[in-house]
């Protein structure tokens, strides 16, 4: 007898480490910011991160003051232009002769990860910076509330809160480990 409960409570162990509790916020309360490389190569990445840095420390200080997802949007129209011509800079100034444009809209993302918290995987409100053909590995934070500028892996979800007056929906999801590995294989 001994051996069975012995046996139930190590299953139950076994269950319940592989269990995780992750807040999932909604798609229609964020603002999303993606940077598209022109291709793979490693100058086309450096030149991809050269347009993020350069935008994201500009897009800081705009939003700064911003205290809601319309104020946010607002800004961001308002700005268009500027964040056009700052990434065309950034890509003369490093040798460049690629184009950028930028598309604002809504977009399909895949699942991301922000330290203790994750974004679904659908379709969300963004701002797409398309560098030449837009085909290499991409980059992409959230504008609002703004996680672009702080450091994703030190976010908690209850610090967002300091970012943002109106904190976006979410709903808590309670994910069992070993369905996802078995799903993914």
């Amino acid at each position: 007898m001994r051996k069975i409960v012995s046996f139930v409570v190590l299953i139950i162990i076994m269950i319940a480490a592989t269990i995780s509790i992750e807040e999932i916020y909604s798609t229609d309360e964020l603002i999303r910011f993606h940077v598209l490389a022109n291709s793979n190569s490693e100058k086309d990445q450096q030149l991809k991160l050269l347009v993020k840095n350069d935008l994201v420390a500009y897009m800081e200080n705009q939003f700064a003051a911003s205290q809601s997802l319309e104020e946010s949007r607002q800004i961001l129209m308002d700005n268009l232009d500027i964040l056009q011509k700052r990434a065309e800079t950034v890509l003369k100034e490093a040798g460049s002769h690629d184009t950028v444009h930028l598309e604002y809209g809504r977009f399909n993302f895949p699942i991301k990860y922000y330290g203790k918290f994750s974004l679904p995987a659908g379709n969300y409100e963004a701002l797409r910076v398309i560098i030449g053909h837009g085909g290499g590995q991409n980059w992409w934070c959230v504008l609002f509330p703004p996680m672009c500028f702080v450091d994703e892996n030190q976010i908690e979800p209850d610090e967002l809160a300091k970012y943002t007056i109106q904190e976006p929906e979410k709903e808590i999801v309670i994910k069992w480990r070993l369905a996802e590995i078995w799903s993914s294989i």
